[in-house]
């Protein structure tokens, strides 16, 4: 298993309350030697919104998909850590199997206020327990599949919207090549 994570610029919110992921940083995962067909859950994502509202989440895809690797489920949780839970990271057990408040079948709401620009440049700042956010994906041939995000379409405020979740996912038949997040 390969983590990246790298600091980069994300763009504004617009008017009114959006969902995001907070701060500016990506993350990706890389995981070798996935088997075909075995469903694996990626998580440790949190989410938020950027003002007072709930965001309902209806569907997840991958940005700029390659290959056939699938998002099969998608769930929201409290945060695990202020639980004494562990993220979900990248695991072997389905979604709805890891417990501890997912639940693919229910609705998937995300309320938890971000932080400001402000609190999360400073050192000294004490993150709030945001929700944390995991996908189940899966994939049938190649040698490698993913994508460079997660496309997240949810609705608030009467409207509906997609936030783009700067982590990427891969999966490789061997091992990944280093290569796969540039």
């Amino acid at each position: 298993m390969l983590l990246i994570v790298a600091a980069v610029a994300v763009g504004g919110c617009g008017e009114g309350p959006r969902l995001r992921w907070p701060g500016e940083n990506t993350a990706g995962l890389a995981m070798s030697n996935v088997a075909y067909g075995a469903p694996r859950s990626v998580g440790s994502m949190p989410l938020c919104v950027t003002a007072p509202g709930t965001a309902t989440i209806t569907s997840v895809a991958l940005h700029e998909p390659t290959g056939n690797l699938r998002i099969d489920a998608f769930a929201v949780r409290p945060n695990p850590f202020a639980r004494g839970l562990d993220g979900v990271g990248d695991s072997l057990t389905p979604l709805g199997e890891i417990g501890g408040g997912f639940d693919p079948a229910a609705t998937q709401q995300v309320s938890d206020v971000c932080p400001t620009d402000e609190q999360i440049a400073d050192p000294d700042f004490d993150w709030p327990p945001l929700p944390e956010f995991a996908v189940q994906v899966s994939w049938s041939s190649g040698d490698l599949a993913g994508g460079t995000g997660i496309d997240v379409t949810y609705e608030l405020g009467g409207s509906e919207l997609v936030a783009l979740i700067p982590f990427e996912i891969w999966v490789c038949a061997g091992p990944c090549p280093e290569e796969v997040f540039d």
